[in-house]
Formats: structure tokens, C-alpha cells, sequence
């Protein structure tokens, strides 16, 4: 069932090596490396010359008897290495403890995710799951020992300039898996290059990136050059990630890979229940372990005993009550993460088990018992608009149907890390991967009972978050930590733990009645929303409101009535996740519109373009649209696309008798947090250094959407730079006083208009330092890479440092301080939108798209694969054109796995799907071909007309592929995913079909 696109085998195109082309027989170093590779030609070279018979197979270790005496010898790097080590240690963490080579990752701990991979004899190995003892006697090569080969160095740079790297935390990885792929097989297959990095697993890129990087690596001709917008300097161009070399080497350190001399290292004892009294608790069996240092419990608090983001009702520490299984106890701080670990084991906690409450209707009844004390309701919202009753009697039909989503793991490849220390001011610091640096420091500090500027966050690059990365989960107790120890603290989840504690996307379910008149057009929508929250509220209300207001989609809709009710249950905590409650309404809103449109005899893509909602609407969340809203665009796009592409496909298809649909879907989303909070307004820091390079100081943190080059981009256009010029420091406390955090799509827009707010200060005050040093007006000048320069002229009148050399000389330096704070009115729109006054803003912008799926059902197996995706979004001007090509693949990926398989499976409040390889992610071997159109309509507010683009393209991707599935089988899904063992046995009856 794989449709794969290989290179010519017939070897008629080859080019042989000439003088020109030596590099790919020969080893260079990297300057001659990165010279030839930029001036080489298109090229098309055979793939294995040899014939697929004679491609050496990939090798296997051989067993052998590990060192009885605990004493292993081998190279690493080739130098030779001796440890006196428990032969049955895993190899990756002796690379990383003992050797401190923290290039190979530990993404699960259980051989799944292939992060970890290293090469033992040139065989490439799981080294989380390779006992020590099986490399005695042999040559271990870690990413780090492999950087400076010349393959390698083919392999980071083909990597960096496809953009197959995002948040990297994986990219070693692959490099390496890929590096042994090439050896023995230099002109690989695009069959070959997945079956080597089959096993591999990336949240980010959704892997086609990954394999074209292999391709380019081994067939230099194939790279694709991306051209940018002539229109501007920079704007528009795929300016690769500043970090990328790093990523791609090993040498990037995440949370994890930090230590220092003195650590303590903490582990937590979560419940054993999810609902349960604690009765007695003893920690004194902890401290007979050797290496115990304190032991932590809630009577031990300084200050504050509950937490949250926006209501405090999570425990630090639990002491009467359990909760849920992701409620800690005690933290136990030892010099030893063996110590740590044996110590929490050791202590003894009694409970009176409870029975759960595992259902929000359970929750909701009278007779449950109550979570809270004001009840088991967590959210309850209700709009209206118009008249419902007479909308939908206006309907010459009326389509009423039930759905269901799943609770979903963000399974992000690293897992929880943190850090702390006292600084020399006596800060308490903390370093870790964090979504909201500022709002954690202002939670911790109440925690310690100290001011908020006592406490630093440092954050650190994140490898993928999605929203999950927003909530604390282990960064506080290490910051307690270390106010109680004055010692540095190290915290590390393993994958269970992991999967444990962080919150999830809220399962919901979904009553949705919509109709429609015989002119196509919607008369009126009522949704009824359930959702289960967790023990505690987390973001839950932010995606209750994101839920509701997006009811309708984005069509325009006279008569609605929605009511969203979220419940506390025993279950595992939700929170924020990609697409947080706009994925669950439009997977309901979809479905209907695909079928509502057949069933009145309507095109269900001119059924949307008859619906969709243009500037000057009023949306379903009381918002006028601006007038850079431009969904019937992207319908209309989408549909040219389908009706010249895909709709043929399928008609050949079906000729062949085989099963194939067509799917489609649309959606809008809000950008940045809106509600009226002041989370959008941020501040931006900018200088020109001595050295006459820039330094820019933003709030903003990077999780491998590629936020700092594209900032990096804004600033460089304003100042007519490099942006290489230019330095970020982001997501550290300590540098700005205040930041929002960074989630709802917002970092482009309001972010990089902060950036651009804040270069053209910077510009302006520098050209007031030319005039005054040089005299005229300042419309005589210009600012240009190399420095200002006359505006008729070319030739600078002096660099960049001799700028800053004047500026310190006048004792006028180079700074600008600015920011952007978007217009948008306080709180909710009101439950009547019809009184919602019409310049209401519940949001600083929306952003749009449209996607259609082209999917086939296999009957003799009973199994699904989608064979394209069209892809059509509107990002405003596209500031990255590689990054806007990596966040749409990613996202159309996670939503592959959204629609057919990803679901945390929960049974009376215990997590089932424990291990990183149950939970469905998709794997290479489901990479799909992602048809991307991107229109580019400009916002006035956004930086250079820029919009938003990260969360919308995930969002209709599930419902496209299940009304796809529809198409091609008739078979509707209402409760997501649709997995094998949901559809299986439906999908086979097709058979009686042929």
C-alpha cells in the first residue's frame, strides 16, 4: 500500500564525477565542503548502481558474553574507555553520566523512539536498551564523535537547508541511523531510506522532511531551492534555524543535559489511587537509604499549598486527598538518581481507596461525591443568537448527530526536565523547557512565599511541546528544592511518569444539530458540548470558551444556541493542547457540513464557499471578521486544486474497484489568547553591541516552530541586516520583566510586531545619531547591512561598530525598548451575541484555512491509509517560507494520528496506554504526501502583513480524512480515532461489495 517516488535505478542520467564533483567521492573539510555545495549544479545521480540485490544488508550485532568483573573496555570516539559499570546498565546512560556525551537522547527508555541511537561496530543501536556489557570490547560513535565526518557533515547541512530539523531533540537520532545507511548503501531508494528510518519517531517534521533530507544527502541535485519575495531583504526567504548546526551535531542542550558539581537529585512519589484519603505517612524509611538528603512533604511548604495557572486548586503536595494518579506526595532529594529513587520507594503511605469518579455525567449528578468544594462543575458557558427554534424549522433539513474525541498525549519526545540553583543574589533559578517562563515564575514565588524577581526561569529549548509545556509539573518542587537545601536540584521524568503527570487534550463529546434551507444556506446551529476537565482546571476554561465559540465554524450562522458544561472527574488532568477545544467543535462541525450538503443535494465544498464567513461578518463568537479574512479564498483555491487533481484520482480508482474517497474540511481559529487578558501585550529588548552586531531580548520560547528565526527575520528586514547579526535571547525572566506566555498561535503576529515595533526605534534613533554626527535631515540617509549609508549612495558611511562608537562617545547607546499590546475588549462576548456591540474583539486577529484528504480503505485487511493531503492556508505574508512548509506537514501529521489512531486510553482513572509506543503517534511509515498552498493575504496589524499559522494547520485535518473515509466507504465515524479495531470489521465487509 506504499506509493513512494524513487529516483531513476537505470543509471541513464547519471553524471559522472568530474573535477566539479569530487566532493562526493572524496572527503573535503567543511569550508570546502559548504563552497562546492553552494555552487553545485542540478544533478541527478542513480540509485543503487549496484542493483537492489547487491546493497549490503543492515548488520547485526552478534552476542556475547558480557564482563563478569564489572570492568568494560571500549572506544568511544576512538578513545579508549575503561569503567568498573553493572554490565546491565543501559549504554545510554553511561554515555551521558559517565562520559557526559548528552548527544544521544533519552526519549522513552523503551527502544521505541529511536532518539537514543548510536553506533556500536558501525551497527546502529538503541543505546536506552543496550546493556553497557554488549559494547565491551567494541567502538561505540555517539552523534558527537560523528559531527566532523564528511558524510555527516553532507547529512546536518542537508538536514538544515530541507528543514528537517524543527526541534532537533530527535535529529541526532535519524542522523546517525542515516549516516549508517549511507555507508552501506551510498544511492539509496526512497524504499530503502524509510525502511533504515522505520522506527524512528518525530512529533515535529511528519518525517516527509526527514527523508527528503536523506535524499538530497545522498543526490546533491535533488536539493530545492525555496526563492524569496523580491519584494524584501529578507522577508520571505528560508533563513535556516540559527540553532540548526547545533541540532544537527548533538552540541544543543536541553534540560536534561545539564548538571553541575553538587546536584542533588529529586524524585516524587505520585498517588497510588486516583481518589483516596491519605491516613499516615511515614518518610523515615527514607533516610536509611544511603545518599538521602531530605525528604520533602506538604507540611514542609513555605508558603502557598495550592497552584494553578488560572484558578490555584492542583496541591504542591498532596496531604489529606488524592485526586488523580499525577498528585505528588513527597519529593525526595538524594546524591544519587538511585538513591533518589530507592528513597521514595521507601515511603510508606496509607490510604482509604475511594471509588473514582470517572465520568463528567457521573460527576454531575446530585448524588456524587464532590471534588470541590463548589462542585463538580469546572466550566459551564451558554450563547445564543437569533431565534433557534425558528432556525432550524427554517431548514429543509435538519441533520442531528453525536460525537465523540478522545483524550490525546502531547508525546512530545523530551520528557520533563528541570533544574535549579541559587545564583550569587540568592535568586532561587530554574532552568527547564517551559511555554510560560513568566507565569511560572509568578506560581513559584507565591510557592516559596517570596517576590516574583527572587525567582528566575531560564528556558531552556524545548524538544516539541504542543501546549504541554504550558503547566508546571515538576519545575516548582525542584525550586523548592533548593530554597530548602540552598543545593542545585535535578529532576527527570522517566516516559511513564511523563505520560503520567502533564495534562492532555480534553476528551469531549458532542451533540450538534445543523440545518439548512434549500438555497444552501445554514439557517441554524445548536451544540451541546460534555467535556471532562480532570480533577483540576488547569486551562480547562480557556478551551471550554475556545470550544463553544467555535461551535459554528467559520460560516455564518443567523440562529444558533450552544451550551458547553466541563466536569472535575478522577481522571488524568487536561489542559492545552494544539488546536486546544477548536479541534473538538470542528471535528463535530465538519462531519455535519459534509453531510448536511449531500443530503440537500449540495457540493460539500460549494456548500462551504456558500457559507463561509467573509470580512464584515459576525462570526459565531460575536467578532466582526477583518478585512484580511480570506476563507472563501482558500475554499476556492482548494476546490480548483481537488477538481483538476484529486477528483480524477478517484474516478480512476473506483474504476479499478478500489475504495478510495475524497474528504474536506475548514476551520478558523483565533490568534493569541484574547478574552481581554493581558497574556497578548509583549515587550521587546533590542541594542546595537560594541562589536556592531544586535542583540534582541524577546519573551517569546522556542519549541521548534522556528519563533526565533523568524523574529530574527522581522528584526533583520526593519534594519536592512543579516539576520545572522542578530542574537536572540528568549524566554528568560531575568532579561524581561514581563512576557505572555507562548501558545494560541500568537508569536508571529504579535510578537514580531513587538520586534519590528522595536528595530524601527532602534532605526530611527540610530539615523538621528548620523544626523547629528554628520548633519542634514534623516530622509538623507539609509540604513543598509554594512552600515547607514547615504540614501542616493551605496557605499556606507561608516560600519555598524563605528555606529556604536559614536553612540558611546555622544553617551547615547544604541537601545530601544517597545512592545504591542493588540485591541481587544475585556472578557467573554456577551450570551446573547446579538447584543454583542459591533466593534466587540474577543480576539487581536483570526486565521483560516481549508484542507481536503484523499484516503483509501483496504478491505482485506481492514486498514485505512490517506493518500494525499491538499493543504490550502492563509499566514498573511509568509515571513519563512521553510518554516511555514514544516509547521503545515507537522500539523497535518499530528492530525493523521488525531483522526485514525492516537488515543490515551483511561480505565477508572488509570492510564492503560503507559509506554510511548501504545499511544498511536503516527510512525515514517505513514508519512503522507502534503500538497501545500499558501495564500498571502496581508494583515495590516501583523508584522509585514503576517499572520498566524501553527495551531490552524493541524485543526482540519482529522475531519477531512474521516469525511474522506466516508467517501470512499460510506462508512461515517462519529468517535475519534478511527482506529483498526473501531472500523476494522466495517471495512472488510466491503468485500461484498466488489
Amino acid at each position: 500500500m506504499k506509493d513512494r517516488k524513487n529516483g531513476p535505478d537505470d543509471g541513464s542520467n547519471l553524471i559522472l564525477p568530474g573535477k566539479d564533483f569530487d566532493y562526493l567521492l572524496n572527503p573535503m573539510d567543511r569550508r570546502t565542503f559548504l563552497k562546492v555545495m553552494a555552487a553545485a549544479p542540478v544533478i541527478v545521480l542513480p540509485e543503487s548502481p549496484a542493483g537492489p540485490d547487491k546493497v549490503p544488508k543492515k548488520k547485526k550485532l552478534t552476542k556475547k558474553s558480557m564482563p563478569k568483573d564489572g570492568m568494560a573496555v571500549f572506544r568511544v570516539n576512538h578513545k579508549e574507555v575503561s569503567l568498573t559499570v553493572d554490565p546491565n546498565r543501559p549504554l545510554l546512560n553511561v554515555l551521558r553520566e559517565e562520559l557526559s556525551l548528552t548527544g544521544a537522547k533519552c526519549g522513552c527508555g523503551q527502544g521505541f523512539c529511536g532518539a537514543c541511537t548510536v553506533l556500536v561496530d558501525d551497527v546502529p543501536v538503541r543505546s536506552c536498551i543496550t546493556p553497557v556489557g554488549l559494547a565491551d570490547g567494541r567502538r561505540v560513535m555517539t552523534i558527537e564523535g560523528l559531527a566532523d565526518e564528511d558524510l555527516m557533515i553532507r547529512l546536518q547541512h542537508s538536514f538544515m537547508d530541507c528543514g528537517a530539523l524543527q526541534c532537533g531533540f530527535c535529529s541526532p537520532g535519524f542522523l546517525v541511523e542515516a549516516l549508517a545507511l549511507l555507508i552501506r548503501n551510498p544511492r539509496p531508494t526512497t524504499d530503502d531510506i524509510m525502511d533504515a528510518l522505520d522506527g524512528h519517531y518525530c512529533r515535529c517534521t511528519g518525517y516527509n522532511k526527514i527523508i527528503k533530507a536523506v535524499r538530497v544527502a545522498a543526490f546533491p541535485g535533488e536539493r530545492r531551492k525555496i526563492m524569496g519575495n523580491s519584494k524584501y531583504f529578507c522577508i520571505g526567504t528560508p533563513y535556516l534555524d540559527v540553532t540548526g548546526l547545533d541540532k544537527a551535531a548533538g552540541k544543543l542542550r536541553y534540560a536534561a543535559d545539564h548538571t553541575t558539581a553538587g546536584t542533588l537529585w529529586g524524585k516524587i512519589l505520585w498517588s497510588a489511587h486516583p481518589r483516596a484519603k491519605i491516613t499516615s505517612m511515614s518518610t523515615k524509611p527514607s533516610f536509611s537509604v544511603p545518599g538521602v538528603i531530605k525528604v520533602i512533604t506538604a507540611w514542609d511548604l513555605p508558603a502557598a499549598k495550592l497552584r494553578g495557572p488560572i484558578i490555584q486548586d492542583q496541591p504542591v503536595l498532596a496531604d489529606v486527598q488524592v485526586n488523580c494518579l499525577a498528585d505528588p506526595i513527597v519529593l525526595v532529594l538524594a546524591e544519587t538518581p538511585e538513591a533518589a529513587a530507592k528513597g521514595a520507594d521507601a515511603v510508606k503511605v496509607d490510604y482509604e481507596v475511594l471509588d473514582p469518579v470517572v465520568s463528567p455525567w457521573e460527576a454531575l449528578k446530585p448524588t456524587a461525591p464532590k471534588l470541590h468544594e463548589g462542585g463538580n462543575t469546572a466550566e459551564k458557558i451558554f450563547i445564543q443568537r437569533g431565534d433557534i427554534t425558528a432556525g432550524m424549522e427554517q431548514g429543509v433539513r435538519v441533520l442531528e448527530s453525536d460525537y465523540r474525541t478522545q483524550r490525546v498525549e502531547h508525546a512530545y519526545l523530551e520528557m520533563e526536565a528541570a533544574m535549579s540553583w541559587l545564583d550569587p543574589q540568592g535568586r532561587v533559578c530554574l532552568m527547564s523547557a517551559s511555554q510560560a517562563p513568566h507565569q511560572w515564575q509568578a506560581q513559584i514565588a507565591a510557592m516559596l512565599g517570596a517576590a516574583p524577581e527572587n525567582v528566575r526561569v531560564v528556558t531552556t529549548p524545548a524538544g516539541g511541546a504542543f501546549g504541554g509545556k504550558t503547566d508546571l509539573t515538576i519545575q516548582h518542587l525542584c525550586a523548592i528544592g533548593t530554597a530548602q537545601t540552598k543545593r542545585p536540584v535535578k529532576i527527570s521524568l522517566t516516559r511513564e511518569e511523563s505520560i503520567l503527570v502533564h495534562p492532555k487534550r480534553h476528551p469531549m463529546t458532542i451533540h450538534h444539530a445543523l440545518a439548512a434551507g434549500r438555497d444552501g444556506r445554514i439557517t441554524g446551529v445548536r451544540a451541546m458540548f460534555m467535556a471532562d476537565t480532570g480533577p483540576y482546571l488547569s486551562h480547562g476554561r480557556w478551551v471550554a470558551q475556545n470550544a463553544a465559540l467555535l461551535a459554528t465554524g467559520p460560516y455564518r450562522v443567523p440562529n444558533l444556541e450552544v451550551e458547553m458544561v466541563m466536569a472535575y472527574t478522577n481522571n488524568p488532568i487536561s489542559g492545552i493542547m494544539r488546536g486546544a477545544g477548536s479541534a473538538q467543535a470542528v471535528f463535530a462541525v465538519e462531519s455535519q457540513m459534509d453531510q448536511l450538503a449531500k443530503m440537500i443535494g449540495w457540493d460539500p465544498l460549494d456548500f462551504r464557499i456558500t457559507n463561509a464567513l467573509v470580512p464584515g461578518d459576525k462570526s459565531g463568537c460575536g467578532q466582526i471578521m477583518p478585512a484580511g479574512f480570506s476563507l472563501v479564498q482558500c475554499l476556492e483555491l482548494l476546490s480548483e486544486k481537488v477538481r483538476r487533481d484529486i477528483l480524477p484520482t478517484r474516478t480512476r480508482a473506483r474504476r479499478e474497484g478500489r475504495f478510495v474517497g475524497v474528504g474536506y474540511a475548514a476551520a478558523y481559529l483565533p490568534v493569541g489568547i484574547g478574552r481581554g487578558l493581558d497574556l497578548d501585550s509583549t515587550q521587546v529588548g533590542l541594542r546595537l553591541t560594541d562589536q556592531g552586531k544586535f542583540e534582541m531580548i524577546v519573551p517569546s520560547t522556542e519549541l521548534g516552530q522556528g519563533v526565533i528565526s523568524t523574529l530574527s527575520q522581522i528584526a533583520a528586514e526593519t534594519l536592512s541586516v543579516n539576520p545572522a547579526e542578530i542574537t536572540v535571547t528568549s524566554g528568560d525572566t531575568g532579561s524581561l520583566r514581563q512576557g505572555p506566555p507562548t501558545m494560541g498561535a500568537k508569536e508571529t503576529y504579535i510578537t514580531g510586531r513587538a520586534v519590528e515595533n522595536t528595530a524601527r526605534l532602534l532605526a530611527a534613533n540610530a539615523i538621528a545619531l548620523v544626523v547629528k554626527v554628520s548633519g542634514g535631515n534623516p530622509e538623507d540617509y539609509r540604513l543598509t547591512k554594512n552600515g547607514p549609508a547615504k540614501s542616493r549612495g551605496n557605499a556606507p558611511i561608516c560600519t555598524w561598530a563605528e555606529l556604536a562608537g559614536w553612540a558611546q562617545k555622544a553617551g547615547q547607546p544604541l537601545v530601544s525598548v517597545s512592545g504591542y499590546a493588540p485591541d481587544t475588549k475585556t472578557g467573554l462576548p456577551p450570551e446573547n451575541l446579538d447584543q454583542a456591540a459591533p466593534d466587540f474583539n474577543f480576539a487581536p486577529s483570526f486565521v483560516c484555512g481549508a484542507q481536503a484528504a484523499l484516503v483509501e480503505a483496504f478491505p482485506d485487511d481492514g486498514g485505512i491509509k490517506v493518500l494525499k493531503v491538499l493543504a490550502c492556508h492563509d499566514a498573511g505574508r509568509v515571513i519563512n517560507p521553510l518554516n511555514v512548509e514544516a509547521q503545515v506537514e507537522g500539523g497535518v501529521m499530528m492530525g493523521l494520528g488525531y483522526a485514525l489512531s492516537e488515543e490515551l486510553v483511561v480505565e477508572k482513572g488509570r492510564i492503560v496506554t503507559k509506554a510511548l509506543s501504545e499511544l498511536g503517534v503516527p510512525t515514517l511509515d505513514q508519512a503522507v504526501e502534503i500538497d501545500i498552498m499558501m495564500m498571502e493575504v496581508p494583515d495590516e496589524q501583523g508584522p509585514f502583513g503576517a499572520k498566524s499559522l501553527g495551531e490552524i494547520t493541524f485543526v482540519p485535518t482529522a475531519p477531512a480524512i474521516i469525511n474522506a473515509l466516508a467517501d470512499a466507504t460510506g462508512i461515517r465515524v462519529t468517535s475519534l480515532p478511527a482506529s483498526l479495531e473501531k472500523v476494522g470489521e466495517k471495512i472488510h465487509d466491503l468485500k461484498k461489495k466488489r
